[in-house]
């Protein structure tokens, strides 16, 4: 098993214990409402700062490696293969591009974030959310790697192509 795949793992699985933290705070913070007429306080803050960063980014590595990302093929679909693979090449390209600018700006915000100490005013507690900010970035640098691997592997199946027959037979 790569290392790659391992990283992906390990980051879906924090992404589905937050997942399950986060349905058992709500279900916990319904029932308390409900029950005893007084809601977990800081509820809602806590799932938006802590749970939904976890739950929506650090899957994106599991996606990225499942190809699983939208694409539409309306245009591309009957493309012959070594046209499809370059356009695939061009699009993994792109992606790097724009995961290493995002990154770098995740990684100066959450650099930024830690030195402050940046916290949610809770009125009853400080609610540290400089952590989620490296989280955050973890899971696109996740991402990126990915992309790294898919995108050499696409240029290995780039040099077979251009050196011998595309994958639907033809020249």
């Amino acid at each position: 098993m790569r290392l790659i795949d391992i990283a992906r793992g390990v980051l879906v699985f924090v992404s589905a214990v937050a997942l399950a933290a986060m349905a058992l705070h709500i279900g916990l913070d319904v029932a308390s409402k409900y029950l005893f007429n007084a809601p977990l306080y800081g509820t809602i803050e806590i799932v938006k700062y802590v749970y939904m960063v976890a739950v929506t980014v650090l899957p994106l590595a599991a996606v990225a490696a499942a190809r699983e990302h939208v694409i539409v093929e309306v245009f591309t679909q009957k493309l012959r293969a070594r046209a499809r693979n370059r356009l695939d090449v061009f699009a993994a390209l792109v992606t790097l591009i724009y995961l290493g600018v995002f990154g770098w700006a995740c990684l100066m915000g959450a650099w930024s974030a830690f030195q402050m100490g940046e916290y949610q005013d809770l009125y009853l507690f400080d609610l540290p959310t400089w952590p989620m900010r490296w989280v955050f970035l973890f899971g696109i640098v996740g991402m990126g790697l990915v992309v790294c691997v898919q995108l050499a592997e696409l240029i290995g199946q780039r040099d077979r192509t251009d050196h011998g027959t595309d994958d639907d037979g033809s020249d």
